[in-house]
């Protein structure tokens, strides 16, 4: 059966830090709670919501292995690869209360380590010998949540992790998803961006998310802005998709069902059948190559978006290093794609 083992609660206060840590466990799952109660003044009530809300209040999350990374995403992407991962949206109460009155909101989310049935009983990460951190800074309610009206937030930022019932024989591996930021900011079919690997990796895929940043709200997701993307490796291209394709995979992918998809969110799986784990494997040095094209045609039922200055996409590689427990990495490894 698996246990849920949990980080020290932690009060929220307006752009204040916060760092629980627990020592000494191994985890398959990463859980975020977050909930309270906001008041609004006495000029009315509470409107003009953030992105996403109230996911800005906690900001971007660190989950840290001693003084390694090993999770480094915003709130709002936690938020949407929780759903992706579970097939539709869970819960998020978004409070909006009247004057002087006060109302509940929360946002809860669980990433597995491992994102679907291939890695899931493989992917996990050992802090036996280390602590685990959560660290981030929360935002502020008139910067975070909404625009208008905030007169007061109190709420607890509670993280868990999920141990696992059982153990892998002799490898795992272990996540690393840590987000990158990469302009769109102007038209063109050429932006290029590059992301480096000093390690070898296991590569699953890449969630991403259009942002544009002149919007307000969740209109601040658009599929209208990036046309198309192309990956290469090593200089090999692997995908060449317009945003409508990215959109179908993400929803074949993950089975999530039309309706549940939100504007903004894809996702690229890299496939490769040749071994057992099912995805591409780069070794340490390897280069993830990115050409995006903002100034071709959109589809026909995508609306299109000027790209303008803070426009942004958000990539967040899906990696694993392959780690051994009983055995050295090497032969771990190998044992891995004889499995």
């Amino acid at each position: 059966m698996d246990r849920r083992y949990k980080f020290p609660e932690t009060p929220y206060a307006a752009n204040k830090d916060y760092n629980p840590d627990l020592p000494s466990v191994i985890g398959k799952s990463f859980a975020l709670k977050f909930d309270g109660t906001i008041t609004a003044g006495a000029g009315g009530g509470v409107s003009g919501f953030f992105l996403d809300a109230p996911a800005g209040l906690v900001g971007t999350v660190e989950l840290m292995k001693g003084n390694d990374a090993k999770l480094r995403m915003r709130m709002v992407d936690l938020y949407h690869l929780d759903a992706l991962c579970n097939g539709r949206y869970g819960e998020k109460l978004q409070g909006a209360p009247t004057a002087n009155n006060s109302l509940p909101f929360s946002i809860n989310v669980e990433i597995p380590f491992g994102l679907n049935r291939l890695t899931e009983n493989y992917a996990l990460i050992d802090a036996r010998r280390d602590k685990l951190i959560t660290k981030g800074k929360f935002g502020s309610g008139v910067n975070d949540y909404a625009t208008t009206n905030v007169a007061n937030i109190t709420a607890q930022l509670r993280p868990s992790v999920k141990k696992p019932s059982s153990l892998p024989d002799k490898i795992y591996l272990e996540p690393e998803f840590v987000q990158k930021d990469i302009k769109i900011d102007t038209s063109s079919d050429n932006i290029q961006d590059v992301i480096y690997l000093k390690e070898s990796y296991l590569f699953m895929g890449l969630l991403l998310r259009q942002f544009d940043y002149s919007a307000s709200g969740d209109a601040q997701r658009t599929d209208g802005i990036l046309r198309q993307i192309i990956i290469e490796i090593n200089g090999e291209e692997k995908i060449r998709a317009r945003w409508g394709e990215v959109k179908q995979e993400t929803m074949k992918f993950f089975s999530m069902p039309l309706a549940e998809m939100k504007t903004g969110i894809g996702f690229l799986p890299f496939v490769d059948d040749s071994n057992d784990m099912g995805y591409v494997v780069l070794e340490a040095g390897s280069r993830i190559e990115f050409t995006l094209n903002t100034s071709a045609t959109v589809e026909e039922d995508i609306t299109a978006v000027t790209p303008a200055s803070g426009d942004l996409l958000i990539v967040t590689p899906i990696i694993y290093k392959i780690k051994s427990l009983p055995v050295s990495p090497i032969m771990a490894r190998k044992s891995l794609w004889r499995r």
